[in-house]
């Protein structure tokens, strides 16, 4: 299970690249308004607790690209944001059943939890990076 794609810059990124931090690998779509909701939030997150070694690794499953690209600009969302081609292989290799969808990964690489949202994420990361 490692996710290996292109960034919105056109730069390949796998998952295991990120190991040594703790990673959110978030699924979303730029249609959808609960995910939208979420990356507002996640932002502030991301803002706290990226130089403590936090990191996202977001998959957008959106159709149009051209609606992914400007969502990602236009939320100038900073962290690492990729699209899945149409088949949505790692969507299906992890289960994904709704969006916003998300797992969080320790510095191993090891999944931690899964779909924490809001209060429930921002608390787990609170004990992971407050001690």
């Amino acid at each position: 299970l490692d996710p290996v794609l292109k960034d919105f810059n056109g730069r390949e990124v796998s998952l295991s690249s990120l190991r040594g931090k703790h990673v959110l690998l978030a699924f979303w779509s730029s249609e959808s308004r609960d995910c939208v909701a979420e990356n507002l939030q996640l932002k502030e997150f991301y803002r706290i607790y990226n130089k403590k070694g936090f990191e996202i690794y977001q998959i957008s499953l959106d159709t149009d690209e051209s609606k992914w690209k400007s969502a990602v600009k236009f939320d100038e969302l900073p962290w690492i944001s990729a699209m899945e081609e149409k088949n949505h292989k790692n969507a299906v290799l992890f289960n994904v059943r709704t969006l916003p969808s998300n797992y969080l990964f320790d510095t191993k690489g090891n999944i931690i939890a899964s779909n924490l949202h809001g209060k429930a994420l921002q608390l787990k990361l609170s004990q992971l990076f407050n001690n």
